[in-house]
């Protein structure tokens, strides 16, 4: 990046040193390379002012000098005067200072009470477990509140509106962990009240000096920036490079993650995802990222936008990536699915107490085959375990089944894995996705078809041997057989329901006893009971799957795999739609 100041006047420039214009105002032109900066989180910055100073064209309210002299895929160059920079940054960090309700009095830092502007009693209906609804008195107290304006934000908002979710969650991350230390909310507080802020002073006098010029660098600015580092090495940047810093949060994406308690089986929102696309080619980029803002919808989940509500806070960037390319693919047909972006970075961020954590951090640069295979699990999987499971396979690209075994031996056994309905059903689908795509392939082998994957043949054998082997077990010891009739239950007599439900219920236990037994057994044990329990009945099998099993079976890496397998195998082979919570999905569920 160069960045040097220039004269109005047509006079040549001289690189390094300050000019005056003609009306002795100074004016300073940067020009910037997405190849030279150093961060996804500057690229985005780039972008983000980029379409900030657009938009205050397009709204009439550009001050002084302020504008993009060229711009090109990876390169841009724009001018500013005093004038224009603090006019840029009055719209960035304006703010106005409202009267919100609050459930409990403010303390100092002594810890005495601050008295509110005014108080209100208000009535509130509760309705408890038991069905009865109560009416209860609730004080709240009005303290004056910088609210963040985000005029930008608003326009981008489907709904045009500040009181938005999409705004609400913005402003809400903002006050949370970019400005979650009262101190650094001093650009917006002084503005709200009217005051004259230094700011964008400091910034342009910041610009006017060499390019190597550097600042301290704040975390409030960069993610995961400290003062000094372990080995007391201080975070520092150049000015230039800096000033890009402040726009970057118009670029990010924020999602929630909605973590699950596997002890209790509730879930709550944890932090934010912040998600920052590490922008390669900055026209693309820009049209698509306008375009996919436009495209949000307003349902929600709890108090969240639905859109933001995800499993894993690194799915934030399968989400985002995903939400790019169809707006590129929509915008320039399918010939524009190229990359408009070199990866995406997540930070997972947390307010605990007065400090801001960063929990985790994760870089992904996801696949067209990645993004394919998301869409399916998100449409496909209804349960939040086996859901979160195949996301975190597929994003270390591991095969689908990796890790459940894990989970079997952890979780709750009657809440959840094989004791959840929507669990059940999950598993059941995704035998039976496989079952079907390996019979198409059967019919067009013919054609010179790539084959399966060995994990997917190996799959789809396992569960035909597990659910051959509940049905033959039920008629064994229970007398009952399948019926097509079961199938529909619109046509079913009261006699085939009664039916149905018996062998339901047997077609439970059998499965779950062969469940607990697999789900106790390792090694050379496990090897015994699949052998002698599970291959004990008759079996269909064809001579390449019962050599695929046999192979599995001595060889002791690939035991470990069937032992999941089968594990997965045996919920699905217990699966039936009996069970109305299997048939529908969770009322607070980020992908209904």
């Amino acid at each position: 990046m160069t960045a040097t100041p220039m004269p109005t006047t047509a006079s040549p420039r001289r690189k390094g040193k300050t000019q005056a214009a003609s009306d002795g105002a100074e004016r300073v032109e940067l020009s910037y390379t997405l190849a030279e900066l150093p961060s996804a989180q500057h690229r985005a910055g780039l972008a983000g002012l980029l379409w900030l100073i657009e938009w205050l064209r397009q709204q009439g309210s550009v001050r002084g000098v302020c504008q993009v002299v060229s711009r090109e895929r990876s390169r841009a160059t724009l001018l500013f005067d005093r004038e224009g920079l603090r006019g840029l940054f009055d719209e960035l960090y304006a703010a106005s200072a409202e009267l919100k309700p609050e459930r409990q009095q403010r303390k100092d830092k002594k810890g005495d009470l601050i008295a509110p502007v005014k108080t209100e009693t208000r009535e509130k209906t509760e309705t408890d477990k038991a069905g009865k609804t109560k009416t209860k008195s609730e004080t709240l107290y009005f303290y004056p509140t910088v609210i963040p304006r985000v005029r930008f934000l608003i326009d981008l908002d489907p709904q045009k509106s500040e009181d938005s979710l999409w705004v609400k969650l913005w402003r809400d991350m903002l006050w949370s962990i970019l400005r979650g230390v009262p101190a650094t909310r001093a650009p917006y507080e002084e503005r709200a009240a009217g005051e004259t802020s230094q700011d964008a002073e400091d910034v342009f006098d910041s610009l006017l000096r060499p390019p190597t010029h550097a600042l301290d660098l704040s975390s409030t600015l960069y993610l995961g920036a400290q003062a000094c580092t372990a080995e007391n090495v201080s975070f520092r940047d150049r000015a230039r490079y800096q000033l890009l810093l402040h726009f970057w949060p118009l670029i990010a994406q924020i999602y929630c993650p909605y973590v699950l308690d596997a002890q209790k089986g509730e879930r709550e929102f944890v932090g934010y995802a912040i998600a920052i696309p590490d922008v390669a080619d900055l026209q693309r980029f820009l049209r698509a990222w306008e375009k996919m803002m436009h495209d949000r919808l307003p349902d929600k989940v709890a108090y969240r936008p639905q859109g933001t509500v995800i499993d894993l806070a690194v799915e934030s960037a399968l989400d985002l990536a995903d939400r790019l390319h169809k707006s590129i693919a929509t915008l320039e047909g399918e010939k524009g699915t190229r990359p408009a972006i070199l990866g995406i970075e997540v930070l997972h961020m947390n307010k605990e107490g007065n400090n801001v954590r960063l929990l985790s951090s994760d870089r992904l640069d996801p696949t067209f085959g990645q993004l394919r295979e998301y869409e399916q699990i998100k449409r496909a999987c209804w349960d939040v375990v086996f859901r979160r499971q195949r996301l975190l396979n597929l994003i270390k690209n591991r095969p689908w089944y990796f890790g459940f075994d894990g989970l079997a031996a952890t979780l709750p056994y009657k809440s959840q894995f094989f004791g959840s309905a929507r669990f059940r059903r999950d598993a059941f689908s995704h035998f039976e996705q496989l079952r079907k795509e390996m019979n198409e392939q059967e019919h067009e082998a013919a054609s010179g078809s790539p084959s399966r994957e060995a994990q997917d043949e190996l799959s789809v054998a396992v569960y035909r041997l597990a659910r051959s082997y509940v049905r033959r077990k039920v008629k064994s010891k229970h007398g009952l057989d399948w019926k097509d009739s079961f199938r529909n239950p619109e046509s079913m007599t009261p006699e085939d329901r009664r039916a149905r439900d018996a062998y339901a219920e047997k077609q439970e236990k059998v499965a779950s006893e062969a469940f607990l037994a697999v789900r106790g057994r390792t090694g050379t044990d496990f090897v015994e009971y699949f052998c002698g329990s599970l291959c004990s009945v008759p079996q269909a099998i064809s001579e390449a799957n019962f050599q695929r099993i046999g192979r599995a079976l001595r060889d002791k890496d690939s035991q470990a795999e069937l032992r999941i397998l089968t594990l997965l195998a045996l919920s699905a082979a217990a699966y039936t739609s009996l069970d109305k919570k299997s048939e529908s999905r969770p009322a607070a569920d980020s992908h209904s």
